[in-house]
């Protein structure tokens, strides 16, 4: 009987990878591979967020076709989020491999290749995917190619309108594509361009989070720590399931950490070091939004989160949320029932929450206090809101208790 399928846990540093179960999308892309050797040309998307695995999928199958019989030639790139405003960007690194035969048929000078800011006409544009049409025709005359583009939503528009032109007219070739997508982050992609990569003639894989049993096995498995449920969970929804996030806390965290009882888990070094970097540029208001919602948390309403920002102007503010969405930091989700802004990390609000100075965290608090009209909540904004004892706080908390006990809460 075969394994429940299970995700792709990525690793980074010197330690061995760990794969949790036998996870079907190695051979889904060994059986499309396969194919191509046929004479087939196939796509395949990995979608999933960051974090989730799609790099770590996308060497361990590099990893694999090496080692068989029979390597295919491989061309690869990586997008950028700062190479992305470069035009031919990541062209310019899957034409690395010689020979290079232009469209017209002679040979080229790759270091000729420009790469810059200036937007390119279509018939340049046209040249290159025609230069790149026949690089592929031309390798694969002698063994499979294998194109895999990591994180293609990072990837440069002029690219990505080349690699487009091509997969439209690259047929009965030994062709096998393989791009990372996390669609969260391709507001930038070309709409075109996006609707042909997630269309139903490219085959899809998506990478899901790790769950409770999942997150027991990888600690287990590469950290040698038996984690209880209670504390898996707890991970996990610390997390959202993230593979990255919990490899970085397991490995930083001391062991003891997960045999004891913890209200909450920090944020990651990496996570720290990320938040930090955005919110030495972030402007006054976005800083203001960003430490509300950290304190508030995330069910928090826009009116509750105006309140203890400061922030009530409306387009003030939707201009902090709108430059928190640019610097991925946070989000703003609207629905029919309600709206919420989202950390795109969820450990993210820990990381603005330690920033903040003991007096910010004691002011912001007692504005909290005023705001949200849950009574619990409120208590709780109270006390963190309260550098020392306090008898008539005391009192409130003590009725309040006895009222949830005789209501059976």
């Amino acid at each position: 009987m075969s394994q429940s399928p299970q995700p792709i846990v990525p690793t980074h540093g010197t330690m061995h990878r760990v794969l949790i179960g036998l996870d079907p999308a190695l051979e889904r892309l060994g059986d499309l591979l396969r194919d191509s050797r046929r004479g087939r040309v196939n796509t395949v998307v990995i979608n999933g967020e960051s974090g989730m695995g799609k790099t770590s999928l996308i060497s361990e199958f590099l990893t694999h076709v090496r080692n068989g019989a029979r390597p295919p030639r491989i061309l690869r790139a990586q997008g950028d989020q700062w190479e992305a405003q470069l035009q031919l960007a990541g062209y310019s690194q899957l034409i690395m491999t010689s020979p290079l035969r232009s469209g017209k048929g002679y040979d080229i000078d790759i270091a000729q290749t420009p790469v810059g800011s200036q937007a390119l006409s279509p018939d340049r544009l046209m040249n290159h995917a025609a230069t790149l049409g026949t690089h592929l025709e031309s390798l694969q005359d002698r063994s499979p190619v294998l194109v895999v583009i990591d994180d293609a939503h990072w990837i440069d528009e002029a690219s990505l309108r080349i690699l487009s032109f091509v997969l439209r007219r690259l047929h009965a070739k030994k062709v096998m594509f393989v791009l990372a997508l996390d669609r969260k982050q391709a507001q930038g992609m070309p709409a075109t361009v996006l609707d042909q990569l997630t269309g139903h003639e490219i085959q899809q894989i998506t990478l899901e989070p790790l769950d409770p049993r999942g997150t027991q096995e990888l600690a287990r498995r590469r950290f040698n720590i038996d984690l209880s449920s209670a504390a898996s969970y707890e991970l996990v929804r610390h997390t959202r399931g993230n593979p990255q996030q919990i490899n970085e806390l397991l490995r930083e965290m001391p062991p003891d950490t997960w045999y004891s009882w913890f209200p909450d888990l920090p944020p990651s070094s990496r996570v720290r070091a990320r938040v930090g970097s955005i919110m030495a540029a972030a402007s006054e208001d976005l800083t203001q939004v960003a430490e509300a919602v950290a304190l508030l948390g995330e069910d928090s309403s826009l009116t509750e989160i105006a309140e203890v920002c400061g922030i009530t102007d409306q387009a003030r503010m939707l201009a902090a949320l709108d430059e928190g969405h640019r610097a991925d930091l946070l989000t703003l989700e609207l629905n029919q029932a309600s709206s919420q802004v989202k950390f795109f990390e969820p450990s993210a609000a820990g990381a603005i929450y330690e920033r903040m100075l003991p007096s910010r965290r004691v002011e912001l608090h007692h504005r909290a206090s005023r705001a949200v009209s849950d009574e619990s909540r409120r208590l709780g904004h109270l006390v963190s809101s309260a550098p020392s004892a306090n008898p008539e706080l005391a009192a409130r908390l003590e009725a309040f208790a006895t009222e949830q006990a005789a209501q059976g809460a």
